[in-house]
């Protein structure tokens, strides 16, 4: 079975690369901070650095969402919200309505799972620092997602906790 961060790459949108939480920078940072063996004095810097790279990729991840929402929602409003009398089309134009349709359609399911797979990318990321990098105190992870949902969506807080 092929490991999480390849997974993680093959199943990117192509067109969708660069917008991606960086999975492999984040394991590197681990990786390397492991290496420097006890980290009592710098601990508190490993973290601020850790959740200062993780608040930009959270951004970044955020705003190419939310741009495709709009595009999505735009797409929704300017096909379906009308209304046509659709017996006066002829077959091409039938087609054309289809087509549109099928990539709204395309543009929703990418959308799902881009945001499950940076969903997941995000909650190993938290549960691999916690584990390599965390071991003598409480998680980061549950610290830090309560702190960026602000408790208002406990549905977002369970999927990190399961």
């Amino acid at each position: 079975m092929a490991k999480f961060g390849k997974k993680y790459r093959q199943q990117q949108i192509k067109e969708w690369e660069k917008e991606y939480i960086n999975y492999k920078s984040f394991k590197q940072f681990i990786k390397d901070k492991r290496k420097l063996g006890s980290l009592f004095d710098i601990r508190d810097e490993i973290i601020n650095h850790f959740k200062e790279q993780l608040d930009k990729e959270l951004k970044k991840f955020y705003i190419f969402f939310i741009n495709q929402e709009r595009d999505l929602y735009l797409g929704i409003n300017k096909r379906l919200h009308y209304r046509n009398n659709y017996s006066s089309y002829n077959l091409e134009e039938i087609i054309n309505k289809y087509n549109e349709l099928f990539k709204i359609q395309n543009l929703c399911f990418n959308l799902s799972f881009y945001v499950h797979m940076n969903i997941k990318a995000i909650y190993k990321i938290l549960k691999k620092f916690d584990h390599k990098l965390l071991y003598l105190q409480s998680c980061l992870s549950r610290e830090y997602i309560i702190k960026k949902l602000g408790m208002k969506n406990n549905d977002l807080l369970y999927i990190f906790n399961s």
